[in-house]
């Protein structure tokens, strides 16, 4: 396996797949300064090929044995018809038995499993963020079936042309209409004007991106998020005075938002020539974070999330895999950046929503 390695070298750079997010654009390569087994290494088709043929006893190998005790099963998940060995998912239905692993890191999934019994096996690699799991599975048995792919970007997509072809006043006033009509297609969320601002914003469409962004702060004014994203188009065109309106806002929802206070200190001492002084918030205590314990699972996930606490941080662990400690950035939201791992709580519906590499994973907390 020649070409499985953590630092590429100039050649193997030259022929990377780019990876890209849900609309299809690329995105930036991953790079792990720590945690490297996280998804630091890099590989082939045809070398990971060779590893599922040892895996499979096809090719031998000094650790043949060694490979055989990680197939067994050593645990439970708590999820129906999967069980965990040594690194390894287990998958036990329709008759089969599939051992298996995926992973994904920014602009990229992979999937890597095998039917002993059947002597078969698969590798499927994807440079886009969508999920390729049922793809794979369906391939080692037919009878699990290929999830149709949902686009929930209509809306975003839907405007973008509108402000193009005719100008933002007609984009907002489509906008409008559409929420009125309750269209199915289209999903009304924040991301949506959000995502679209900010593509506005990085094709120096100023004018646009700043009246997008004041929508969304219209549409959602609990979101603390909305008047970031606002202030920030604001402080672009040189709105100082409304850009430390909407930042003030922000931080007074969200007090965990770093950079918000951090740019807003910026254009305080330009504007008013004096330093910002932060609100008074109090950070997360142990009895804070009690609200936020429990086993979650989610139908989009095979594993499940253990959320505890060690004193005032907040600890995860997926089933069979090591724990790592949560930072709180926003009320209700944490992260782990070395795995680019956000988590957001909504703590009234016993919700955990958990963001990796461009997917969104929904988890309800168990009884």
């Amino acid at each position: 396996m020649n070409k499985t390695i953590v630092t590429l070298t100039p050649e193997l750079k030259s022929i990377l797949a780019t990876g890209h997010d849900e609309f299809g654009n690329p995105v930036e390569n991953w790079d792990f300064a720590t945690l490297a087994g996280a998804g630091a290494l890099h590989s082939n088709v045809n070398d990971l090929l060779l590893f599922l043929s040892a895996n499979l006893g096809f090719t031998k190998t000094a650790l043949s044995s060694a490979m055989e005790q990680t197939h067994i099963s050593r645990d439970s998940t708590g999820s129906p018809n999967l069980e965990i060995g040594l690194a390894w998912h287990i998958l036990k239905k329709i008759g089969t038995e599939i051992i298996w692993h995926n992973g994904g890191t920014g602009g990229y999934r992979t999937f890597f499993g095998f039917d002993k019994k059947k002597k078969t096996g698969v590798v499927v690699l994807s440079n886009s963020a969508t999920d390729i799991d049922d793809i794979a599975l369906h391939i080692l048995e037919s009878k699990f079936e290929l999830k149709p792919y949902h686009y929930h970007w209509y809306l975003k997509d839907t405007i973008a042309v509108t402000i193009n072809e005719k100008g933002i006043d007609a984009a907002i006033k489509l906008y409008h209409s559409l929420k009125e009509e309750r269209n199915s297609r289209f999903l009304f969320d924040e991301a949506q004007l959000n995502t679209l601002g900010y593509s506005e914003l990085n094709e120096k469409k100023l004018k646009e991106a700043v009246a997008v962004l004041k929508l969304n702060s219209e549409e959602y004014p609990a979101s603390g998020n909305v008047f970031d994203s606002y202030g920030e188009a604001c402080a672009v065109i040189g709105d100082t005075a409304v850009a430390i309106e909407n930042y003030e806002k922000s931080i007074k929802m969200n007090p965990y938002n770093k950079d918000g206070i951090e740019k807003l200190q910026k254009l305080y001492s330009k504007y008013f020539h004096k330093d910002y002084s932060l609100p008074s918030f109090t950070k997360y205590t142990p009895v804070d974070l009690d609200k936020y314990l429990g086993v979650y699972s989610s139908k989009q996930f095979p594993l499940k999330i253990t959320i505890t606490k060690n004193d005032s941080t907040l600890i995860a662990q997926a089933t069979g895999q090591s724990s790592f400690p949560l930072e709180a950035t926003e009320k209700d939201k944490f992260q782990f950046d070395q795995a680019g791992i956000t988590m957001e709580f909504n703590t009234n519906k016993n919700e955990l929503t958990m963001k990796q590499g461009g997917g969104s994973f929904l988890f309800t907390k168990g009884k």
